[in-house]
């Protein structure tokens, strides 16, 4: 394994344990798999403000199935925050940031395996980069649709928010119903509710083979995305038994 690749006869066998001791790891866990966590939560994306669950749950597999998890975490940017401003410019870039942060961070620490956890546009697309790039025991979780808001009987997903104040401009409904419709659009985390990149780029990462069947039409507060992303970390240490 990658992450036992030093012999006791050398000062940096005894550095690499000494740190993870100092984070709390035992003799035992050292012996362990050393499995990466490249998490994209934060709390500025809808599609990333649940996955700190989501990654407890794939570290509880990865414990389960004999492994040593550790997590760390990944910028995350939303177009729909950038969209509009200068911020615009960035997002297609970030990319390519993601992919060459979480290499990174794989590579320097010598794991063994790759949990990558993310929603939303440009990241599935980043972790995917990133995981080509490491060509490691790799596993994809995705992190789930938002759940469809509902005013009056109308179906809303962030789109429907142009549609009313379109509305609103024309002298259809009132500042205050718009507000109504406001709180009403996105009532939970998750990628955006419609036909958008972030679903179509978690439909294309299941069909690759990296996320476990199933995982693209699990909308984000379904507890079922917690029990498949514990399957997850137990899926990859089976990954590593067989060096795939």
């Amino acid at each position: 394994m990658r992450s036992k690749g030093w012999s006791p006869d050398v000062p940096q066998y005894y550095m690499r344990r000494v740190l993870f001791k100092a984070m709390g790891a035992t003799d035992e866990d050292l012996e362990k798999p050393l499995v990466a966590i490249a998490n994209t939560w934060n709390e500025i994306l809808p599609g990333s403000y649940h996955l700190d669950r989501v990654a407890a749950a794939v570290k509880r597999g990865i414990h389960q199935a004999g492994g040593m998890a550790t997590i760390f975490n990944v910028l995350a940017p939303c177009d729909g925050q950038g969209s509009g401003n200068v911020g615009f410019k960035y997002l297609l870039p970030s990319r390519d940031l993601i992919a060459a942060s979480v290499e990174m961070m794989i590579e320097h620490a010598s794991y063994d395996a790759a949990v990558m956890i993310g929603t939303c546009d440009k990241i599935i697309p980043g972790l995917i980069m990133a995981a080509a790039r490491c060509n490691l025991p790799t596993i994809l979780v995705t992190g789930g649709y938002m759940p469809a808001g509902h005013y009056k009987g109308d179906r809303l997903d962030v789109a429907s928010m142009g549609k009313y104040f379109v509305m609103y401009r024309q002298g259809k409904i009132t500042q205050e119903e718009l507000h109504e419709v406001e709180g009403c659009v996105c009532p939970g985390p998750g990628a955006c509710c419609l036909m958008g990149t972030a679903n179509s780029m978690a439909i294309a990462a299941e069909s690759f083979g990296l996320s476990l069947p199933g995982n693209s039409a699990l909308c984000a507060t379904d507890a079922a995305l917690e029990r498949l992303a514990e399957e997850a970390g137990r899926k990859v240490m089976e990954l590593l038994s067989k060096d795939l």
